[in-house]
């Protein structure tokens, strides 16, 4: 994983975030993807974190997130 995700991840996932936004076409946008997928709870808070996660529609990856308890 790219050193400048891991670091903004761990300063404020709401940076890391935005990295994809600010450099769109880059490996950011897997990369914050993939701490998304394991770590909702630290961005349950940011808006822009549902729409990177999710996008337009709802991904096949995303299924053991949604558990009915």
């Amino acid at each position: 994983m790219g050193t400048m995700i891991q670091t903004a991840w761990n300063e404020d996932p709401s940076i890391a975030i935005q990295m994809p936004v600010r450099f769109p076409g880059s490996r950011y946008s897997s990369e914050v993807r993939k701490l998304l997928l394991n770590y909702p709870e630290k961005v349950v808070h940011i808006p822009d974190a549902l729409l990177l996660l999710l996008g337009d529609q709802l991904p096949r990856d995303v299924n053991f997130q949604l558990k009915v308890r």
